[in-house]
């Protein structure tokens, strides 16, 4: 494929976001007050969402319209509008790959198609085509074939990435950094960090359960990524042998990236991060989990827990100066035996199919 959307051609990545209040009267839109949950935004799990029909029938009427009628339609959308668009083709696109309904490719470009991409950061729009045109194919499709009718109701900067995009195979995790992973669920789309990562722990496995066990405790998770790092910042003595070795010999790593639910909490505040690792050895496993348990920090608070060869590293945080962390040792705890029974539990549930 080639390389990102060169500077010049839309909005550079330095302009990216200028513009974006030029969106006309609010009013006048017809998506004024159709939002998604930030929930329905994730793709390591489907969540149905209303916004979807509603969305769905302007698309469509939209595609319907004379080239004036659908000019003056983009011109009413404001920012929050086409970045609901967006959401709405990623979903799309996800569905495609969930269920192999090419139709669901075909809405997904009509709804980027849209957008007006001088007033919208390209970046993201160059992503959510990219998952298109990956779904596309993973269908059976000729991406730069199925984008044709889209592409040419779009306004024309947009119509040129869209055809770019489109004109060569997507690499799914260099250029969107999603791995497909088949779950007892469906098929679900998880973060891809790029690291090294060959475990034999069905480690993706061990990220849904915590995540299933973080939401029953009141948070939220946004994002489930594979082939991550362990930051050595989060290990007390990481520069000692003992610990910096057995970070180093990890094969592989997943996380989970939570924020608090409760309403009682700025949510954009606090993060709870899970690290799931597998390290080359038990002992190895002790070692981080114990490094781990002896990191703090003004704003940090940590867990470390290992079984066998797994280990977890839970760090809670606070992102504001002079905030504590919401979580105590005392309180971060509770997560300690339910963390140890999903790291002693056997067996695969997740299959990679990227």
């Amino acid at each position: 494929m080639s390389d990102p959307w060169p500077e010049g051609r839309a909005a550079s990545a330095d302009d990216a976001g200028k513009g974006l209040l030029d969106g006309g009267p609010v009013a006048e839109s017809p998506l004024w007050g159709v939002d998604y949950d930030p929930a329905a935004e994730c793709l390591w799990r489907w969540v149905d969402a209303p916004a979807d029909a509603t969305v769905s029938t302007i698309v469509t009427g939209y595609a319907g319209l004379a080239a004036e009628a659908r000019h003056a339609l983009r011109s009413r959308l404001c920012p929050d509008d086409l970045y609901t668009l967006a959401t709405f083709a990623r979903r799309r696109a996800f569905a495609a790959i969930r269920t192999g309904v090419p139709a669901e490719v075909r809405v997904a470009f009509d709804a980027l198609s849209a957008i007006e991409l001088n007033r919208i950061d390209w970046r993201d729009i160059w992503v959510s085509t990219a998952l298109t045109s990956y779904a596309a194919e993973r269908l059976g499709l000729i991406p730069a074939e199925t984008v044709r009718g889209a592409a040419g109701r779009a306004e024309p900067e947009l119509a040129a990435l869209l055809r770019e995009v489109t004109a060569d195979s997507i690499d799914l995790v260099e250029e969107c950094g999603y791995r497909v992973l088949e779950t007892p669920t469906g098929r679900v789309l998880v973060d891809d960090e790029g690291a090294d990562y060959a475990p034999e722990t069905d480690l993706a496995g061990l990220a849904f359960e915590v995540a299933a066990m973080l939401e029953r405790d009141d948070y939220r998770v946004g994002h489930v990524s594979v082939a991550a790092e362990l930051p050595d910042i989060w290990l007390a003595g990481a520069g000692t042998s003992a610990v910096a070795g057995a970070r180093r010999r990890l094969t592989g790593c997943a996380s989970v990236h939570a924020e608090p639910a409760g309403a009682a909490v700025i949510t954009d505040q606090h993060v709870l991060l899970v690290f799931l690792a597998e390290a080359a050895s038990a002992e190895d496993a002790a070692v981080l989990a114990e490094a781990a348990s002896r990191k703090a920090t003004d704003r940090t608070v940590e867990l470390g827990v290992a079984a066998g060869r797994q280990c977890a590293v839970v760090v809670a945080r606070s992102t504001v100066l002079g905030l504590s962390a919401i979580e105590t040792r005392a309180t971060l705890a509770r997560f300690g035996p339910r963390l140890a029974a999903i790291l002693s539990g056997t067996g695969s549930s997740v299959t990679d199919r990227s």
